[in-house]
């Protein structure tokens, strides 16, 4: 069922940002996180939401039908899926981990063109500017040490290029991209077979690159100028980034869709605002919590502990629930006597049996082992509210030859 509630989750997301889309970047891009925090807050809160929809739940889920062993074998392979993904995730990490102690700081031309873009920014945190061989494009890792990687062809950019490249990757620092990437990525990887995972989490990258690029224009850079030197930036680089983990300027394939938003003069750049991240919550909460009680059993006000006896008398004890014992005794085979003794006692708290009482006549043979046997049985204790309890206990011990 959590598999059917994230796909929801996340369709009802990609839904509501696609009908956003002249709205601001940074609000759809906050839109589609709290889809992703939704997913995250799932488990937890299926396990204090208020249940309802019970009766449809089944229906869903069970749609197709598959068998318990065919389930487990689907389990299995997602499990294993899950697990090579998340691998993956950390391999990429630890390639990010080397690239930064193997990448030079920028000289210091470029080091004071880079101090002036985070003072315009206002960043209080350490930024640290690399230049590395090993990247094909401007990419940003880490949150509270933050560094920003310039590949080797970066030498070539006019001082107006490296400022907008700068300006956008430490606008994905103030916005703290990477974490938000890093959780998505796991997300996505342990959610693997699910289409909309993976279009969401794409979806959610590219409105990320395009609320930087909001940021960068809201500094007053002219969109034209600015669409000069996303193209100029694009013909210096080769190739693809392989650190997935790290926000970066994108792939060659959003370069066009970020290259037409900054000639359009009518799209909607406005930052995301407190009042809008605060609506944002109010609504993951309000959309979270009915989703994780759908499909569980509607919650029942507490019992008194009168009403918790009587229900465990109810399951335990009198002609409603009876214990079954069966004996096989050589002597009585022999002597060819069998029967069936009912008895009467009482269930301890320490899950032995005490004050066993026969029921009806039966051959004394039969009602001396029948007792000996019961009083040598054990069993779990009744429980009120996590207490033992005594309770009376009808019981049967067949004798058979």
């Amino acid at each position: 069922m959590i598999v059917v509630k994230t796909a929801a989750a996340l369709l009802a997301t990609y839904a509501i940002t696609a009908a956003m889309r002249r709205r601001a970047a940074s609000l759809r891009h906050a839109v589609l996180a709290a889809g992703f925090a939704i997913v995250c807050a799932l488990p937890l809160l299926e396990r204090t939401a208020p249940g309802w929809g019970g009766s449809l739940a089944p229906e869903i889920a069970s749609l197709p039908q598959v068998s318990a062993n065919d389930a487990s074998i689907l389990r299995v392979v997602w499990y294993a899926g899950a697990a090579i993904g998340l691998l993956l995730i950390a391999v990429g990490a630890g390639r990010i981990a080397s690239l930064r102690r193997t990448a030079v700081p920028i000289d210091a031309r470029r080091q004071a063109l880079a101090e002036e873009v985070v003072a315009e920014f206002g960043v209080r945190r350490p930024v640290v500017f690399l230049e590395t061989a090993r990247a094909s494009m401007p990419m940003t890792s880490g949150l509270l040490r933050p560094a920003v990687f310039v590949p080797y062809q970066g030498r070539e950019w006019s001082d107006d290029t490296l400022r907008a490249v700068l300006r956008h990757e430490v606008a994905h620092v103030v916005r703290g991209d990477w974490a938000v990437q890093l959780i998505v990525a796991a997300i996505t990887r342990v959610f693997w077979f699910d289409p909309v995972m993976w279009m969401a989490s794409r979806r959610l990258r590219m409105e990320g690159e395009r609320a930087c690029d909001d940021a960068v224009l809201n500094l007053g850079v002219d969109g034209g100028d600015y669409a000069t030197q996303i193209v100029t930036v694009a013909r210096t680089i080769s190739g693809r980034a392989h650190f997935a983990l790290a926000p970066s300027a994108a792939g060659r394939g959003g370069f066009v869709d970020r290259i037409a938003a900054a000639l359009d003069p009518a799209i909607d750049r406005t930052p995301l605002s407190v009042c809008a991240l605060m609506l944002v919550a109010v609504a993951f909460i309000a959309a979270a919590i009915p989703l994780a009680g759908f499909g569980e059993p509607a919650s029942q006000p507490e019992p008194s502990l009168l009403a918790v006896q009587r229900d465990i008398l109810r399951r335990f004890g009198g002609e409603q629930r009876r214990v079954s014992i069966s004996a096989d005794d050589v002597s009585f085979r022999k002597s060819r006597i069998e029967g069936r003794v009912e008895l009467l006692a009482y269930l301890n708290t320490d899950g032995s049996v005490s004050a066993v009482r026969i029921l009806e006549p039966v051959h004394p043979d039969l009602a001396s082992a029948a007792k000996s046997i019961v009083r040598q049985w054990r069993r779990e204790p009744a429980l009120v509210r996590g207490v033992p309890v005594e309770i009376p206990l009808r019981m049967t011990v067949d004798f058979r030859r």
